[in-house]
């Protein structure tokens, strides 16, 4: 985005990303879950050589992959190009859940979700409703919705204080 104040405008804090993107912090929550097996494989008095290399390998694939997906949640919304995006469908369930929509880019009509997960309540989102996505012009298919990862977003009820 070449104008500052856009650049503002879809500012997004990496702690939210953290907080409400599933694939993110299902990354990198993961590591210690893999530790977690091997210390009780080790109370257990078994060998855990294999274990020790698996939780290794296991740690760096899954943190590459969570860093990996925040760092492109926060290049788009440095880079993305703003469009308006159409919810066709939100579902919650627990403290999770999925964003559905459209949205038109080069002339073609692009369908994609995002899944998050957040303990503050959803606002009632009809269907329909405009949302700004930013997408990458050169992976049409890959975009985020920045207000899932604002302190004031047009999503959630509850604003987020920043910590």
């Amino acid at each position: 985005m070449s104008d500052s104040s856009d650049a503002e405008k879809y500012k997004i804090d990496i702690l939210l990303v953290l907080k409400r993107d599933y694939l993110a912090s299902l990354f990198l929550l993961s590591p210690p879950a893999l530790w977690g097996a091997v210390f009780i494989r080790n109370v257990g008095g078994h060998e855990i050589g294999a274990y020790l290399i698996a939780a290794a390998v296991g740690t760096v694939l899954l943190a590459g992959a969570g860093m990996l997906r925040i760092g492109t949640i926060m290049w788009l919304a440095d880079t993305g190009v703003p469009v308006q995006a159409s919810i066709s469908q939100v579902i919650v369930r627990r403290n999770k859940g999925r964003i559905e929509f459209s949205y038109p880019y080069a002339g073609e009509r692009h369908e994609a979700s995002v899944a998050f997960r957040s303990r503050d309540p959803m606002k009632d989102i009809p269907r329909g409703m405009n949302v700004t996505a930013l997408v990458d012009p050169n992976k049409p298919k890959r975009t985020i919705v920045p207000t899932l990862f604002q302190h004031e977003s047009d999503i959630f009820d509850k604003k987020v204080q920043k910590k």
